[in-house]
């Protein structure tokens, strides 16, 4: 069965026009999807907590981002945010894991369900051994192919601080274009 540049093959779909990078990229009908045995997003679940917290305790991880924790971060308080941000009904949380090991988050926010359906993307990669690797912009293709394929978006946007040049690098290895910079943030954007 083929539809829209996709091949069915029983619970996968496999889409052969992403980028070189990709070359095959699969996901599954259901909560996981994952461009090989390595790099797969999952839903985000409660009990990532207890390895999240740690690197809510780590100023290397959060020195590019907006929110940045401004106390000791505990599992309990982590547990508690993860709940509450999985009751949003205008997001969808990602646990990104290689290898089969979590080791990041990346969601859709700002979600506008309009005739051009929207969402900002985040991402951060935790385990600092796994910065260089190009699970970002893998994670970020895979978010990409969920958001335009499954959920039916036609744009995809992040702003990102200037001075975080390997995720401003992994954006644009994922198709995402310069929209404009606001003050520290530049604006990407990616189109269905």
């Amino acid at each position: 069965m083929k539809k829209k540049g996709l091949e069915y093959y029983g619970d996968y779909y496999y889409c052969r026009k992403m980028n070189d990078y990709l070359r095959e990229v699969k996901f599954r009908i259901g909560n996981t999807w994952q461009k090989d045995n390595s790099i797969f997003l999952r839903s985000l679940q409660i009990k990532d907590a207890l390895t999240s917290y740690k690197w809510r305790n780590n100023p290397e991880v959060w020195k590019h981002t907006q929110n940045k924790p401004d106390k000791f971060i505990t599992q309990d308080m982590e547990t508690s945010w993860i709940k509450g941000v999985l009751k949003r009904k205008n997001e969808k949380r990602f646990a990104i894991c290689y290898q089969g090991r979590y080791i990041g988050n990346i969601h859709l926010s700002n979600i506008h369900h309009t005739r051009e359906s929207s969402a900002q993307v985040h991402i951060f990669i935790g385990e600092p051994e796994c910065w260089g690797k190009g699970i970002g912009t893998t994670a970020i293709n895979l978010i990409a192919d969920y958001a335009f394929k499954k959920l039916k978006f036609c744009i995809l946007y992040a702003a990102i601080d200037r001075k975080n040049a390997a995720s401003l690098k992994a954006f644009e290895k994922a198709k995402f274009i310069y929209l404009f910079d606001m003050g520290n943030e530049r604006h990407l954007m990616r189109v269905r």
